[in-house]
């Protein structure tokens, strides 16, 4: 009986919200989509001007040569890819989904101070013109056209892609360089390290350094976007970067206030709100950029992996089978005895153990933990080269559960790894 008064209740709730939904939909005179007056579309490239926010002080953008510029309030570059969004919301027509016949435009967003006026100009006319209310919920926004009482919901990208201030407008470009043209960059973060682009990728005269990690620092820094623009202020850092192509040298500095980081370039002064992964790797340099790799390229592939015993750990032995080739097929679980690998797994471990890679070096003085009386990884390479990898202490750093690991012949450096390449590594072997 409880159960059924349940249902009774859940079926009066849901008939209730669909009978919003439809009076939404339907209010006034059981109108569709394809009834509702819509604003026409536009293309992008006829728009010459566009006007937003408060009628009696409004926002205005212009197109000149060199891209989008706010000619009021504030005379500066605008953001072209900002604009562009604001501007495909709209080109495609409005159409809206639904009508509702309500004079209390307050209600929506649409009066009393919140509405914001759109009008987007061009080829000597009015392209689009409409007033932009609250969100309506579901990706849709109420709308309303100029002198016409009627509320519509469309969807046009919701009401934060047109609301921003002056400043959420402003060009957020820090640098736009060809990262191919760069020959040299040069970090001081905690210390000093230089860059140098050769025919075999980047390199340090200091240091062996991480091919992927500098890649992916360099095209960021060859095409930084600020998060948004900062107050004015001069930014010298260090932090600091100096980007050299052939022809010119573009100097970035970095500054930490509270959580948030800033970027300028040098000798101006704007500044940005700087994506804080960036800014933290370049503040944390040389250190960052380092090569992960505990060795490298072995001269031939790996025979053989062993877990040595420790503690009430028991022997492992991964080896190169009569399947062939040190493929996954070819790879056979000695020990224990009649234990089968699945062969992808198999080629994943083979290839990791090759070349571990740590997700960050060690660096506080007296760390790493655990190495007294380490777990060991024996990997045996074609040719007898035989490397050991050491596996210390647990910490959860980041919200992630990280071991210490290390190469036996280079006991001063270790690293740490997510506890889960571990586990995987090991669990074929069981406890």
């Amino acid at each position: 009986m409880r159960a059924q008064q349940q249902t009774i209740v859940l079926a009066v709730a849901l008939v209730g919200v669909v009978g919003l939904d439809l009076g939404v939909r339907l209010g006034g005179g059981g109108d569709t989509p394809e009834r509702l007056e819509a604003l026409p579309p536009f293309a992008l490239d006829e728009v010459e001007r566009v006007t937003l926010g408060a009628t009696d002080d409004p926002l205005v953008l212009e197109r000149r040569p060199g891209g989008w510029w706010i000619v009021a309030p504030s005379d500066a570059a605008a953001d072209d890819q900002v604009v562009e969004a604001m501007l495909r919301g709209l080109s495609g027509g409005v159409v809206p989904e639904a009508r509702i016949d309500e004079s209390d435009h307050e209600r929506y967003g649409l009066s009393g101070g919140r509405e914001l006026r759109i009008d987007v100009f061009g080829q000597g006319r009015t392209l689009s013109a409409l007033y932009l209310g609250h969100d309506a919920g579901g990706g849709s926004t109420w709308v309303r056209w100029p002198d016409a009482p009627t509320v519509y919901r469309a969807r046009i990208g919701g009401r934060a892609t047109y609301e921003r201030s002056p400043r959420g407008w402003r060009d957020r470009t820090v640098t736009a360089i060809d990262p191919a043209q760069l020959t040299e960059v040069q970090i001081e973060g905690a210390s000093s390290v230089t860059l140098s682009r050769g025919e075999a990728g980047w390199s340090s005269p200091s240091m062996a350094v991480d091919g992927p990690v500098v890649e992916q620092v360099v095209a960021s820094l060859a095409g930084l976007r600020g998060l948004e623009v900062a107050a004015p202020g001069l930014i010298e850092g260090p932090p600091r970067v100096r980007l050299s192509t052939a022809t010119e040298q573009i100097v970035l500095g970095f500054e930490q206030v509270g959580e948030l980081w800033f970027v300028g370039r040098g000798g101006a002064d704007d500044r940005w709100r700087s994506p804080p992964a960036l800014a933290e790797l370049i503040a944390s340099a040389p250190a960052s950029l380092r090569d992960r790799h505990l060795w490298g390229p072995a001269e031939g592939a790996i025979v053989s992996f062993e877990r040595l015993p420790h503690g009430t750990v028991g022997r492992g032995l991964l080896e190169r089978g009569g399947g062939g080739g040190g493929g996954g097929g070819g790879w056979v679980i000695r020990v224990p005895a009649n234990v089968d690998i699945d062969p992808g797994r198999a080629s994943a471990v083979v290839a990791w153990l090759a070349r571990p890679r740590v997700d960050a070096w060690i660096e506080a003085p007296g760390e790493p933990p655990g190495f007294d009386a380490p777990a060991r990884w024996r990997i045996r390479f074609e040719g007898g080269e035989v490397r050991t990898i050491e596996i210390g202490a647990r910490r959860r750093i980041g919200g992630i559960e990280r071991v210490a690991i290390r190469d036996s012949r280079r006991p001063d450096r270790a690293g740490w790894v997510d506890a889960r390449i571990v586990a995987g590594i090991e669990a074929p072997f069981g406890g």
